[in-house]
């Protein structure tokens, strides 16, 4: 059995996210990237269509999360999992936690998340999202 792929970006440039959700073969340009996850912002991905199409081939779906969402999702998978996690790995668990809430996954699936980024690319991103929260 395949397993369903799900593809989880920032809600700040989502082009991969929007294609699926309108049912695209391919991603649009993403006209004005932003998010603080700076390896997310990939307004018009190369590999956008093949992503498209394996996520759309796979039985799956995907989702954008908002910065905040990124951010929290890291911080609190590197605090309990004890997963080294930077900004943007977030964007998974964010993505996952999501789907999740919306009944989107069955109760007895495994989930399986990768983990894009390392821990030491960006610290300071996670610092500056901590101390606004007074941590």
């Amino acid at each position: 059995m395949v397993p369903r792929l799900i593809a989880a970006q920032a809600s700040g440039c989502a082009p991969i996210a929007a294609a699926v959700d309108r049912g695209l073969d391919e991603p649009e340009p993403w006209s004005t990237p932003d998010t603080i996850c700076g390896e997310l912002e990939i307004p018009d991905p190369a590999g956008g269509a093949a992503a498209v199409e394996a996520v759309t081939e796979s039985g799956g779906t995907a989702t954008a999360a908002d910065d905040e969402d990124v951010l929290a999702s890291a911080v609190a998978v590197a605090q309990n999992e004890v997963v080294e996690m930077g900004a943007t790995g977030g964007a998974a668990p964010a993505g996952a936690w999501e789907l999740a809430e919306e009944g989107f996954f069955d109760g007895d699936e495994t989930v399986v998340l990768l983990n894009s980024d390392a821990g030491l690319k960006t610290p300071d991103v996670l610092r500056s999202h901590l101390m606004g929260q007074g941590i």
